[in-house]
């Protein structure tokens, strides 16, 4: 299957949000450095600030603030690459001198490149080359373990980049707020404001 989605850089494009939201006069506190225990004290905060309503997209954090057993951490891994020196397998160069042009983002949950559970992917993003991974709910492992470490360079080898030739230059491991099915809804009280909705559980 070949398709052309919209790609978002999410680091860039949350800035890009945020900076419209100044723009537009309002008064944003990007880090309060409070840490919440609850959604009462959430609904305070936000009375206290002058806020009519709340929407609640704390992610994983949402399992302690509003005792939602069903929220667990889908564990991610990657590696990451330069994308200008990075090196490309022969097989996969399509420049008229050999260079690689053209970078695509790869997924592939089938065998004998992975399953659902350890997709093998390939996101191109910026100045990086990610190449992934797992979805593993429950697993709380903060570090990538050396049999982890051996799939992703297969797995990046297998997606074109010449491991022999280049070595990653980070790692990364991640924690994707997986539920059952996504809370998107107004809570049943409004805590003192005019409306508190719920949104986490995606998973990405």
């Amino acid at each position: 299957w070949f398709f052309r989605p919209p790609i978002v850089n999410s680091p860039k494009m949350l800035e890009h949000l945020l900076q419209q939201v100044q723009e537009k006069g309002a008064d944003v506190d990007v880090e309060s450095g409070h840490e919440f225990e609850s959604i009462q004290e959430m609904s305070r905060y936000a009375i206290d600030q002058g806020c009519q309503g709340l929407v609640n997209c704390t992610g994983l954090a949402s399992g302690k603030i509003c005792g939602d057993e069903e929220m667990v951490g889908a564990r991610g891994i990657l590696l990451q690459y330069d994308r200008a020196s990075c090196v490309r397998r022969d097989a996969i160069r399509n420049g008229p001198d050999g260079e690689n042009v053209k970078d695509a983002i790869i997924m592939a949950d089938d065998a004998p490149w992975g399953s659902e559970t350890r997709p093998a992917y390939m996101i191109p993003r910026g100045d990086k080359i990610l190449v992934g991974g797992t979805y593993l709910e429950g697993d709380t492992e903060p570090l990538i373990r050396d049999s982890e470490r051996e799939q992703l360079l297969l797995n990046a080898s297998r997606l074109g980049i010449d491991t022999t030739k280049v070595e990653p230059t980070g790692e990364w491991v991640g924690f994707r707020p997986h539920r059952t099915t996504v809370r998107c809804e107004l809570d049943d009280e409004s805590h003192g404001l005019q409306d508190v909705a719920h949104n986490y559980g995606a998973g990405g």
